[in-house]
């Protein structure tokens, strides 16, 4: 099967295309990156339970607007950036390379924007020694699945160009 951006899909596997695209290099940084959250909230629950401090931040439910905050906003910036990219796409004709270095470069920018926001909640966890800051992680990983590459997303953006 022929796409006008010149990429055909290859038939020893679902979902890889012969150039590369975007899945095999791309969905190998964005399982990379995922794993990397999941074991930084594995060690921060692990330091955690270990650490025999006191709670650094009052216990307010108040507390925890900050990162709940943070993770909103970085999937908003994430979604941002993810639509103004599909809108260029849709403006100007990129193909076959072009066209998946850029769909490439997009799952890197939202995927690096929502693993921050995420990060830095697993860090205010650490930091006050609250546990009850690590359930945001499952939030946080649900929006960073939202954000996962996809061929039909990629079709949809560069094969009708």
């Amino acid at each position: 099967m022929t796409f006008k951006t010149g990429l055909s899909l290859n038939t020893k596997g679902p979902f890889f295309f012969n150039t590369g695209m975007p899945n095999r290099g791309t969905q190998l940084l964005y399982y990379t990156l995922l794993a990397i959250q999941l074991i930084f909230g594995l060690l921060t629950w692990v330091l955690i339970q270990q650490s025999e401090g006191t709670v650094m931040m009052s216990g307010r439910m108040a507390d925890l607007y900050l990162p709940v905050l943070v993770i909103m906003m970085s999937g908003g910036v994430a979604y941002f950036i993810d639509q103004s990219r599909a809108n260029q796409a849709t403006r100007f004709s990129y193909a076959g390379e072009q066209a998946t270095a850029r769909y490439r470069i997009t799952v890197l920018l939202r995927s690096a924007i929502v693993q921050s926001g995420n990060l830095l909640a697993l860090s205010m966890a650490l930091v006050t020694k609250r546990p009850e800051l690590l359930a945001l992680i499952i939030p946080g990983l649900l929006l960073f699945a939202y954000f996962r590459p996809t061929i039909s997303q990629f079709n949809a953006r560069y094969a009708n160009n």
